[in-house]
C-alpha cells in the first residue's frame, strides 16, 4: 500500500533548491507520517515512492532509526539522463539554462553519485534490505521489473497493476545529444583527474 502523497518525503533533511517548500515534515512527528497511511489496510505491507531519499544525507540514518528492518528499492537511471530529466522536470520552477544550473548547483549534479548514495546506505542497512535495480530494465520488462519488486518486499509477484503498461511522468522522449556529450566529457574528466590523485 502506497502513501498519499506517494512521496512524503518526511524523511528528509532538505529539499531541491528548486523547491518553495520547508523541509520540515520529519519536525510533525511519526503521527503525521502515520496518517499517510491511514487509507491501507493493517493486514498491507506499506511503503513509499521518494526519490529524494536516496540523495538525501539525512534520510538512512532517520529511515534505520525508525523502521530498521525497512526494505529499501532503488531504481537507478544512467546518471546523465537523469540529470537532464530531472532538470527538465524542474524547469517550470526554475527558468534557467541547464548549464547554469549544473555549474551553480553541484547538489543537482551529486544526485547522479549513485556509488555514495548507496555505500552511505549500506552504513545503516545490511546489503539483503537493498535491492538495487535498473531503470531500463522497467522499460524494457516492465512485468518481469515488477515481479523482482514484489518478491524482494514479500508480496504476491504474481500481481500485475492496471497500470503496468502506462507511461507516467514523462518530461521528454529525447534527451539534447550536446548536453549529454558535454556532460560525459566533464564527468569523464573529473573522475580521470581523481584516479590519478
Amino acid at each position: 500500500c502506497i502513501s498519499q502523497p506517494q512521496d512524503t518525503n518526511f524523511f528528509n533533511e532538505t529539499a531541491s533548491f528548486y523547491h518553495h517548500q520547508s523541509p520540515s515534515e520529519y519536525q510533525r512527528g511519526m503521527p503525521w507520517y502515520e496518517r499517510c497511511f491511514a487509507h491501507c489496510a493493517p493486514s498491507q505491507k506499506r511503503g513509499e515512492a521518494a526519490v529524494n531519499y536516496l540523495f538525501d544525507k539525512q534520510a538512512p540514518q532517520r529511515i534505520a532509526a525508525r523502521f530498521p528492518r525497512a526494505k529499501i528499492i532503488m531504481i537507478l537511471r544512467d546518471p546523465t539522463e537523469r540529470l537532464y530529466s530531472h532538470y527538465l522536470h524542474a524547469y517550470k520552477q526554475i527558468a534557467r539554462p541547464f548549464n547554469d544550473v549544473i555549474q551553480t548547483q553541484p547538489d543537482f549534479v551529486a544526485q547522479g553519485f549513485y556509488y555514495q548514495h548507496i555505500t552511505h546506505y549500506l552504513s545503516h542497512f545490511p546489503r539483503e534490505q537493498l535491492l538495487i535495480a535498473i531503470y531500463d530494465d522497467a522499460l524494457e520488462n516492465p512485468h518481469l521489473f515488477m515481479q523482482r519488486m514484489y518478491e524482494f518486499i514479500g508480496v504476491d509477484a504474481t500481481f500485475t497493476p492496471p497500470s503496468i503498461d502506462k507511461k507516467i511522468n514523462v518530461t521528454a522522449s529525447k534527451v539534447a545529444p550536446p548536453i549529454l556529450l558535454f556532460y560525459r566529457l566533464q564527468r569523464g574528466v573529473v573522475a580521470s583527474s581523481r584516479g590519478k590523485r
